[in-house]
């Protein structure tokens, strides 16, 4: 599961082993098992899956054959950060969680995953868990993004500081690759979701799915985006209420895209001065044309 001889420590550890076999004629001194236990103090590890490095690692580990069980604290990304982990060879089971301290530098990791404008403090709590290896796993990431601001403008929203930032996801990884976001629970500030996302093979977008999403002037039961011809997006809506506007504009989240629209709201929002309710079908092209 790791690669011990891609491994640099460095640090004080102090070592126990303890061996155990059999003395009965014909057992062979292989059948035999051995147990390690080693406590590390201000530990410098490099080498460790996804490029991970500890920092002034205090761990305390147990290796036996087919088995590695860790715990302990250590700067990660230069993040104070307690985590464990447990993996077995045999079964290919690997379970690592680790804890992330509110820091402005877990916010610019968030920032630069997204894209979005997002400043302040964050923590987050990450757990990757696997039945088949390393390629094939489940990724479960928890964070806290009150103590944070968020700007997004192509939907005219932002969230301040002290207002809710919980943000709960799943990624399935399939063959080293994040293939699919389940499980979506965000609330941030003015926005609420629930829902998830389908990926392609390089990663890219390919639908949302959503059954809660609520936002100023916004209150979406059920939402539906996916890929259409053109590098277009199909878009179908229940809701209580919709404003169209963005999906109008020339700039913004519907900007220089093909898009098609299907909606069934209490109030659907088309501009500024005029709303109707009802069932609405429409398009638009790259060029903002449409009907």
């Amino acid at each position: 599961a790791i690669d011990l001889e891609k491994m640099t420590v460095n640090g004080i550890t102090e070592l126990s082993l303890t061996s155990r076999f059999p003395l009965r004629k014909g057992v062979k001194f292989a059948d035999g098992q051995t147990a390690v236990n080693a406590t590390t103090r201000n530990a410098t590890i490099t080498g460790l899956p996804f490029g991970i490095d500890l920092k002034a690692a205090t761990m305390i580990a147990s290796f036996e054959k087919n088995k590695v069980d860790i715990t302990g604290d250590a700067s990660v990304f230069d993040m104070p950060t307690s985590f464990t982990f447990q993996t077995n060879a045999k079964t290919r089971e690997v379970d690592f969680v680790g804890q992330f301290e509110s820091s402005p530098i877990m916010a610019d990791i968030f920032a630069r995953m997204s894209g979005l404008d997002i400043a302040g403090n964050a923590s987050a709590k990450i757990g990757f868990s696997s039945s088949t290896g390393w390629k094939n796993a489940q990724i479960n990431l928890s964070t806290n993004l009150t103590d944070a601001s968020i700007n997004v403008p192509v939907l005219n929203w932002a969230k301040f500081p002290a207002e809710d930032g919980i943000v709960n996801a799943s990624f399935v990884m399939r063959d080293g690759v994040v293939t699919a976001v389940q499980d979506i629970d965000l609330m941030l500030g003015t926005l609420a979701a629930k829902g998830q996302l389908a990926l392609g093979v390089d990663g890219s977008l390919q639908a949302a799915f959503f059954n809660k999403l609520t936002m100023p002037g916004n209150d979406i039961r059920d939402l539906i985006i996916e890929t259409s011809a053109n590098d277009g997006w199909s878009v179908s809506a229940a809701a209580r209420t919709i404003d169209l506007v963005p999906l109008r504009r020339n700039e913004g989240v519907g900007g220089c895209a093909p898009i098609t629209f299907d909606v069934t709201s209490d109030t659907i929002f088309i501009d500024a001065q005029n709303s109707l309710s009802g069932h609405l079908q429409g398009s638009r092209d790259d060029a903002g044309n449409g009907q």
